[in-house]
């Protein structure tokens, strides 16, 4: 019998492949580290994706059930293997103190509003943040905290979310197991829609926008082409 059981009804040749993918994956995802499309995945396992669906669930599950130190997080259609959440303590010192020493007030308010609010605009951030958040997202991003994407709605625009990492440094295996996380959610991204609402109102007299722009929170220049 293979590590993650059998099933007896199917040919033995069969049974082979799917017992032995759940396996192959783990050791796929220790050596590749980093977080790995599904699709890449499954690619160089030679499977199809909905295989490699079934081999995630059941690794996640024997990972969960044996208690082993590392979890499978799923996220935004990519694999990784972290250490478990109520292990974090053991690195809960050295991290917090990494995030402190590089995070500002500021970066930490617009994380937590990409954070509930994912996939949220620029300009949504802004609207929350009553100031110009760019110089800030680009520190999250060096920093490998926040992603960003282009916006399948808008051309020439972008939407922002948390990364994989970012999720590493909480402990956590989906982001919806952040504190409050629809409450908080629904709430961001009320206001963001509100944003979106003033953005289609008609300019005063003037031919100017009738909200004020935002201002920005750093004094520094913007280098260009990544924000």
């Amino acid at each position: 019998m293979g590590l993650f059981g059998s099933n007896k009804n199917k040919e033995h040749e069969v049974h082979l492949t799917i017992d032995a993918l759940p396996g192959s994956l783990e050791a796929l995802l220790f050596l590749y580290g980093d977080p790995i499309e599904l699709k890449k995945a499954a690619s160089i396992l030679g499977v199809k994706e909905k295989a490699l669906e079934e081999a995630t669930d059941a690794l996640a599950k024997f990972l969960t059930d044996s208690r082993r130190g590392l979890v499978l997080v799923r996220h935004d259609n990519k694999l990784q293997l972290v250490t478990r959440p109520d292990l974090a303590h053991l690195l809960q010192t050295l991290i917090k103190a990494d995030l402190a020493e590089s995070l500002t007030p500021a970066a930490v308010e617009t994380l937590g509003i990409v954070s509930y609010a994912a996939p949220v605009t620029r300009a949504e951030i802004d609207y929350i943040r009553g100031v110009n958040s760019s110089f800030i997202l680009r520190q999250l991003i060096l920093r490998g905290l926040v992603e960003r994407s282009a916006d399948s709605k808008r051309a020439n625009a972008y939407v922002y979310q948390p990364s994989m990492e970012f999720l590493k440094h909480l402990g956590l295996m989906q982001i919806e197991e952040l504190p409050e996380y629809e409450r908080f959610r629904a709430a961001a991204r009320s206001i963001g829609s509100a944003n979106n609402e003033s953005e289609n109102e008609p300019t005063n007299a003037g031919g100017e926008d009738s909200s004020a722009a935002p201002q920005n929170d750093s004094e520094k220049a913007e280098p260009g082409g990544l924000i």
